[in-house]
């Protein structure tokens, strides 16, 4: 067929050709598709002209495929089944999904909050491939590239172009080591006496611990920055520091080491955990059920 054709070529042939490849017979085919048998013969004649040669040769029980429909058959069959998928929003092979699915997220979320659903998702469908990656602040451009599927983080900035919902709700609390002076005076006072260790990825101006020591005339000593939360947990291992962490990983922490877990005697906001995704993929059957794992948790 030539190239420069495609532009006339009526895809419906295709159609008509998988039909009369399997059915072997113009009559048996006409009526499979709801048409006149001379409708079929008619279409049976745009075949050869479009391919410029006969697909079809005529024998005492119907017809016969030439070599050359022998060769286009897997090669329509194959473009058929694509154009349905495009169309198909009703169904998703599971069994056959064979896709590589990447979510960012921070370990402590992952390994607390994460690991059934991720099983899950295996069991749901064993071709897919898992891939999770630690937290990059360059994730809005990841995503917009495609390179990330999902992101399951607390306290990030979304723009019109992303959506989320609520996963998880956790709350922030103390983590300090069992011997630190300040367990025995659990007070506000007490706290901005201490140096804490800070999560340099969190601006001042909405740091919740930052927040409260501005509106109520304390001032915060900061004796360490990280931009890793799990880090903040052993680095108050042995010393004076206290850290501010979410109850899932500071939980973890207490349970490793001699540290303790207090809650902070000052009202502190829920910290919202979301799972966030591109708006392109709203409507994407693969990303809604992708999704659907990461529906708020009790």
């Amino acid at each position: 067929m030539n190239k420069t054709n495609i532009a006339n070529v009526d895809f419906n042939l295709l159609k008509t050709f998988q039909v009369l490849f399997e059915e072997r017979h113009v009559g048996r085919s006409a009526k499979r598709m709801n048409v006149s048998q001379s409708a079929m013969s008619h279409s049976l004649s745009r075949l050869r002209d479009t391919f410029n040669e006969r697909l079809f040769e005529r024998n005492a029980s119907g017809i016969y495929p030439t070599h050359k429909a022998e060769e286009l058959a897997k090669e329509i069959d194959c473009i058929i089944e694509k154009i349905n998928k495009l169309f198909d929003e009703d169904t998703l092979d599971l069994d056959n999904l064979d896709a590589t699915i990447t979510i960012m997220t921070h370990d402590f979320i992952a390994m607390n909050l994460l690991t059934d659903i991720l099983k899950k998702i295996k069991l749901a469908a064993p071709k897919v491939k898992l891939s999770i990656i630690g937290y990059e602040p360059s994730w809005p451009d990841l995503m917009d590239n495609g390179q990330i599927d999902l992101v399951i983080g607390s306290g990030l900035n979304t723009n019109r172009c992303f959506e989320s919902h609520l996963f998880y709700e956790d709350s922030l609390v103390c983590l300090l080591d069992k011997e630190h002076p300040a367990l025995q005076n659990w007070t506000i006072a007490e706290i901005y006496q201490h140096e804490h260790i800070k999560l340099s990825l969190l601006d001042a101006k909405v740091d919740p611990i930052d927040v409260y020591a501005r509106n109520n005339d304390f001032s915060r000593k900061i004796g360490m920055y990280t931009k890793s939360l799990e880090l903040q947990a052993s680095l108050v291992v042995n010393t004076n520091l206290i850290a501010f962490l979410p109850k899932t990983l500071a939980q973890h922490a207490v349970n490793k080491s001699s540290l303790t877990m207090k809650e902070c005697p000052f009202p502190l906001p829920k910290l919202p955990i979301k799972c966030i995704w591109h708006q392109k993929h709203n409507n994407n059957l693969k990303h809604s059920w992708l999704r659907s794992f990461f529906r708020a948790m009790p």
